[in-house]
């Protein structure tokens, strides 16, 4: 947002609870100022911006196209300030607490190893609880069982929920060390006639690779299905079983497990990971210090600047 050098920015609480009345006594008496003040407030406002801001109908007050457009940016920036502020008072250090986190064990496996020794040097008296997730599920947060729910997020959550892009990670095949294809291109041929672990979500296992599997006229066989991704991994240690995982967890898990990871042979859809969070959590103090130390984990492990 644009403002003119002079402006006062004690004027955005006034501007803000304006917007939101549509009514100058109401507004007055939500700052507990007088209706002359905010009215003043008001005409000051419109001179800076060029605009009128709120103009009468008939069924009272309504915001002008510029009023419309100024109204989320001027929340925003007042909740970044009060934010900043909460922030400000928070002290890692001396934090005695806990943060729980509700996440598969993709997300375990993955960000919680990097997040917990970026808390040690950081936070060394803070906590980590990992709450289980059941597949996709988004009540732990809703209920407050859980502080921060990590990893894929529904398109369209609800209302009272923040959502906060992490990064994208993209799937791969893997295989044990000691399988007969392990130094051999992984072909879409092979793909298909291998026996296959998957992760089974609770809904149709495997979606979005056997849709895309199915538009090319083929179909895999599933051998084996599970909810858990690290235990699955390391039972495919000397099978003919292949599994298709985020390339994320993949990495961190190949050498451990004695996996080899391959190119995967069609296009499947990235998976985009995230952070949600409660909207009642938004300006407290530790938690918006914990997201932080979250997202810049995430883009360590993305693999572009934190």
């Amino acid at each position: 947002m644009a403002y003119n050098r002079g402006i006062d920015l004690n004027l955005l609480p006034i501007l803000d609870a304006i917007f939101e009345e549509l009514h100058i006594s109401r507004a007055a008496k939500r700052l507990n100022l007088s209706q002359p003040a905010v009215s003043r407030a008001l005409a000051r406002l419109r001179t800076e911006f060029d605009d009128e801001l709120i103009v009468k109908d008939r069924n009272g007050y309504r915001r002008t196209p510029r009023g419309e457009e100024l109204s989320g940016r001027v929340k925003k920036i007042l909740m970044e300030v009060d934010a900043a502020k909460q922030a400000s008072i928070f002290d890692p250090k001396s934090f005695d607490g806990e943060f729980k986190i509700c996440t598969l064990d993709y997300g375990e496996a993955t960000l919680i190893p990097l997040l917990q020794e970026d808390l040690t040097k950081v936070a060394p008296l803070a906590r980590i609880r990992i709450v289980h997730r059941r597949i996709y599920s988004i009540s732990e947060v809703l209920e407050g069982a859980a502080d921060l729910l990590l990893g894929t997020i529904p398109e369209n959550p609800p209302r009272h929920c923040v959502v906060e892009h992490l990064f994208a990670d993209r799937h791969v095949c893997v295989m044990c060390k000691n399988h007969r294809l392990a130094q051999t291109k992984l072909t879409l041929k092979h793909y298909v006639e291998l026996p296959h672990s998957i992760i089974h979500t609770g809904e149709s296992p495997g979606t979005a690779i056997d849709a895309t599997l199915r538009q090319m006229g083929r179909h895999r066989t599933v051998a084996r299905s599970s909810p858990h991704f690290v235990a699955s991994l390391m039972s495919i240690a000397n099978t003919e079983l292949v599994q298709t995982v985020p390339e994320t967890l993949a990495k961190s898990l190949a050498e451990k497990f004695d996996l080899v990871i391959k190119e995967l042979p069609l296009e499947v859809a990235q998976v985009d990971i995230g952070q949600m969070w409660h909207s009642r959590n938004d300006n407290d103090g530790a938690h918006m210090w914990f997201r932080q130390r979250v997202k810049n984990v995430a883009g360590k492990i993305a693999g572009f600047a934190s």
